[in-house]
């Protein structure tokens, strides 16, 4: 199921999904994603609203029941710089971006 949201969060954020990890910190899966963008300044642009369509999906159902303990994600360029990351944890409520 994740596997599946992560492809979708990927399409609606406008980027490619090169690797997904499943770690289980506390026996809860926390998506790791990479992902690769082709237009760097407009992903920019809209950051947080972005990142909000990559991390969400992937960490809340539709219903609003909990689906991970937290997400990370990593988004590069074409050339495999890094343009922009950020993660969060579920259960102590701690995020970070840049």
């Amino acid at each position: 199921m994740l596997r599946a949201r992560s492809a979708q969060a990927a399409a609606a954020a406008d980027v490619k999904l090169l690797r997904l990890r499943i770690n289980r910190p506390l026996g809860w899966p926390a998506p790791e994603l990479l992902v690769r963008t082709s237009d760097p300044r407009a992903f920019v642009a809209a950051r947080a609203e972005n990142l909000f369509r990559l991390l969400d999906p992937v960490t809340q159902a539709d219903d609003g029941s909990l689906l991970s303990e937290g997400a990370f994600a990593k988004v590069v360029d074409e050339r495999g710089r890094v343009v922009a990351i950020a993660g969060f944890s579920v259960r102590t409520g701690k995020g970070f971006g840049l």
